[in-house]
């Protein structure tokens, strides 16, 4: 998979409060889809977009974006940045 189109969902650590999800630029259609979804938002210091990590929510991007997205463990949860 060409790298600048790569599309990823972190699989969410067992305590996260949202699921993470990596949306490149040009896919707007994709994008347009995922904020669709009530609880989606875009976190622009990491340019994730994310959902709240529910079942419900867990199965539908799972249905939604089968065989289009690539679903990875993520390394360890990273902090958010602070604004000094």
């Amino acid at each position: 998979m060409e790298t600048a189109q790569r599309k990823l969902i972190y699989q969410p650590l067992p305590k996260a409060s949202r699921i993470k999800i990596f949306i490149p630029y040009p896919l707007k259609q994709e994008r347009e889809q995922l904020k669709a979804i009530n609880t989606s938002f875009y976190h622009p210091n990491q340019k994730l977009w994310s959902l709240v990590n529910t079942k419900e929510n867990w199965e539908l991007i799972q249905r939604v974006y089968t065989g289009k997205f690539e679903i990875r463990q993520a390394d360890k949860k990273v902090s958010t940045p602070v604004k000094p």
